[in-house]
């Protein structure tokens, strides 16, 4: 980031990626925690909420502390920290992980503030980022005879699938959920 980009987002003021801080404290991972849970974004230390820039020094103790509070988020959350100017710009990508908190709250960021998520706000998060379905689980206790032709025929007849359910097409109901058996194994149509 050029100094002309830091006067831009300043200039354009705080929004849904962009946060002022006049001073550092350790409440800044409410907005990291809702950076990673939204879209990312930059929080801006130095800067005081009017955009007038009050100046902060990034330290080698404080670059620790913001990088200590991504670490204790629950799952951690990866930050950057860079002095520019008089300004240090602290950013956050959004996170591939969601949801993210800290201190078990939930946070995400609405326009230009970090909102703690209600329990059904949090839910959607968990509900949209699943990335598997309690139905294409395998079970691994499962067996060939807990298969149920007349079921599987039901199933396809209700589908409108319109070819015959057989052994040759078990196997590959099967192959897709990595299991293999024996084709003598299946039961007889």
């Amino acid at each position: 980031m050029k100094r002309s980009d830091l006067l831009l987002l300043i200039k354009e003021g705080e929004g849904l990626t962009v946060e002022f801080k006049e001073k550092y404290t350790s409440k800044i991972v409410q907005d990291i925690v809702a950076f990673a849970n939204s879209r990312g974004g930059k929080i801006l230390l130095g800067v005081s909420d009017d955009g007038k820039i009050k100046g902060e020094k990034l330290t080698g103790q404080l670059k620790a502390e913001i990088f200590s509070l991504g670490r204790n988020c629950d799952p951690k959350i990866e930050v950057s920290a860079k002095q520019l100017e008089d300004v240090i710009v602290v950013t956050v990508e959004e996170g591939s992980d969601k949801p993210y908190s800290c201190s078990s709250t939930y946070y995400k960021r609405f326009d230009a503030v970090s909102q703690k998520l209600n329990r059904n706000e949090t839910k959607a998060i968990f509900d949209s980022n699943t990335t598997f379905h309690y139905d294409q689980q395998e079970n691994p206790e499962a067996k060939l005879v807990d298969l149920s032709l007349k079921k599987v025929r039901a199933f396809y007849k209700a589908a409108g699938i319109k070819y015959k359910v057989a052994q040759e097409i078990l196997p590959n109901i099967l192959k897709s959920l990595n299991r293999r058996f024996p084709a003598k194994s299946f039961p007889a149509c």
